[in-house]
């Protein structure tokens, strides 16, 4: 466990949009995450109707969705959940690396905050630690943090 992990207690005016994204790979994690995702959105005050779940195939092909969702200038903030596991080839890295890239390339390309919630994981045993129904639940964690950027985005306007 992390000791410097923040704590973060937004409450929003319900006026910020949201899409979700979940990808299919692994989707017993994903599925989690989105569902910690959603509960903290809701109870932090936004409306279920400002919120849009998509779905990738997997974690490779995130970038490209992302980037529709981003220009399409309908959300506020797009989160991101993929597991990737560790197999006996070079592929991990390629997906986990590339993936992230391509988030961050959007984000900074369209200025709409996109959240990296892919596990980047050696074996499942971890995926299902970091996805569980706890509280170290990432999908939580990125939603959460989404809040907490936007709730900065505002004092800027």
């Amino acid at each position: 466990m992390r000791e410097s992990k923040p704590e973060f207690n937004i409450k929003s005016t319900g006026k910020w949009r949201f899409a979700i994204i979940s990808c299919k790979w692994n989707h017993q994690f994903n599925d989690e995450m989105k569902s910690s995702a959603l509960d903290a959105l809701k109870s932090s005050g936004i409306p279920e109707e400002n919120i849009s779940l998509f779905e990738s195939p997997g974690a490779f092909e995130l970038p490209i969705l992302c980037l529709k969702l981003a220009k399409s200038r309908r959300f506020d903030a797009i989160i991101c959940f993929g597991t990737i596991i560790r197999g006996d080839t070079y592929h991990f890295e390629i997906v986990a690396n590339e993936s992230a890239r391509g988030i961050m390339e959007v984000a900074l390309g369209t200025a709409v905050p996109i959240f990296n919630g892919i596990l980047t994981c050696n074996n499942t045993e971890q995926a299902e630690i970091r996805a569980g129904k706890n509280k170290e639940n990432k999908g939580r964690e990125v939603a959460l943090s989404a809040l907490a950027l936007l709730a900065e985005f505002d004092k800027i306007h």
